[in-house]
């Protein structure tokens, strides 16, 4: 019988292939942000000049709009850190505070977690939303202090607090007159939709120095997944086609969401895997399964494979045999074609003709379950490469083979 405590020390002492985990958190802000630190940043240190420059000359306030996984809450958590250690080294006090209004909906709760985070004691006793906002305020001029705010998915407190809610933010310093303006806000939404219910007034004040974040494509994702990649694993822990794939697969030019997030996060979980596999590289097979579990698309593409024709099985059963007798990821679509005719054989079916076999490839591209590149150094002329997105390729293979004799029956 094994001891459970051998099982457990040895899991302990088996290697990962982790350098630092946490450099592929969510929460983590790295030093670097490729591609949003020429335009991005770049904006918010223009915008927000006036802070360190002429502190307490006006309030600021920046619109920050962009898809999920874009790098908006990164940057701005980078911009925090390093605008205040900046001011400090020429004599301005400014605090950074970040606050989520998924979490906080209401201008009671959010003044409440504002106050908490720019270290601001909260009185015991009950105070509405507004003596919050004013003991904020007084406090701030007695102790001579600046304030930037970053109010994240400002979406839902929209959503919730409407007109009145965001007005008594947007415009904090009518509402209370003081001399020095001592806050400044960053609101960060998903998109401009969310800001359809504000009326026109209230939605001047907080579109302002609007900064947009694209989507990434899949040069600028496979620059972040390979930066961050190094920062996490060990030497040589994942291959370089690993973070490849993810960034083809989500790069906004090849289809995908464009979300830095998915990838980061798929990245870990195929992490994950190796450890729980005890190998100790992060292959590109696994992180096919880890895109699987992590990418919600992925359940949609599964559903796909169920609703394809007869033909388009088995096309895609020819792509996994190919695949599976080469060794390769990718193969040429001419002998995708030919393994496809052998395959008609098999199953005693007419061959398609090579333009509809192009037509399936488009379509099964389309859908998300293949991906396509042309051929580059040491193939002869141009041509067109096919892999899968889905692993593992066995129990896909079984999947399809099990639909295949079903409808054969049929």
């Amino acid at each position: 019988m094994v001891n459970p405590r051998d099982i457990i020390e040895g899991s302990l002492d088996y290697p990962s292939v982790f350098k630092n985990r946490e450099k592929l958190s969510l929460d983590y802000v790295p030093d670097r942000l490729p591609h949003r630190e020429d335009k991005q940043l770049k904006q918010l240190a223009t915008i927000f000049s006036p802070v360190i420059k002429s502190p307490g000359s006006i309030s600021i306030r920046s619109l920050i709009v962009g898809r999920m996984g874009t790098g908006k809450t990164a940057t701005t958590k980078l911009f925090g850190r390093e605008i205040t250690s900046i001011a400090s080294s020429r004599g301005v006090r400014l605090n950074f505070s970040y606050v989520n209004c998924h979490k906080h909906r209401t201008i009671y709760t959010l003044a409440l977690e504002m106050s908490k985070e720019l270290g601001m004691p909260v009185p015991s006793r009950g105070l509405s939303a507004g003596e919050i906002l004013v003991s904020l305020i007084d406090y701030y001029d007695k102790k001579n202090l600046q304030a930037l705010v970053v109010l994240d998915e400002f979406d839902y407190f929209v959503s919730i607090s409407g007109d009145e809610g965001v007005y008594y933010i947007a415009r904090l310093y009518e509402n209370f007159q003081t001399k020095m303006k001592r806050f400044h806000f960053i609101f960060i939404i998903r998109d401009w939709a969310s800001l359809g219910n504000l009326s026109r007034a209230v939605k001047d004040y907080v579109v302002q120095n609007v900064i947009v974040f694209e989507p990434y494509n899949s040069a600028q994702l496979y620059d972040i997944g390979k930066y961050r990649s190094e920062e996490a694993f060990n030497s040589s822990a994942i291959d370089d086609e690993a973070i490849k794939f993810l960034a083809d697969f989500h790069g906004s030019d090849k289809g995908g969401s464009g979300s830095a997030r998915i990838l980061l996060e798929s990245l870990e979980v195929a992490g994950e895997l190796a450890d729980k596999e005890r190998v100790n590289k992060v292959t590109l097979d696994l992180v096919k399964k880890a895109n699987s579990i992590v990418n919600p698309e992925m359940a949609q593409i599964e559903d796909s494979i169920n609703n394809l024709e007869f033909h388009q099985l088995l096309l895609l059963l020819s792509l996994i045999r190919l695949i599976k007798r080469k060794g390769e990821d990718n193969v040429m679509i001419g002998d995708l074609e030919e393994e496809y005719v052998r395959l008609c054989s098999d199953y005693k079916q007419e061959p398609r003709k090579h333009t509809q076999i192009y037509e399936y490839v488009r379509y099964l591209k389309t859908l998300g379950i293949i991906n396509t590149k042309l051929t580059g150094k040491g193939y002869r002329g141009r041509s067109s490469l096919i892999g899968l997105n889905i692993s593992p390729i066995t129990e896909l293979e079984n999947k399809i083979l099990r639909m295949i004799e079903v409808r054969s029956i049929g």
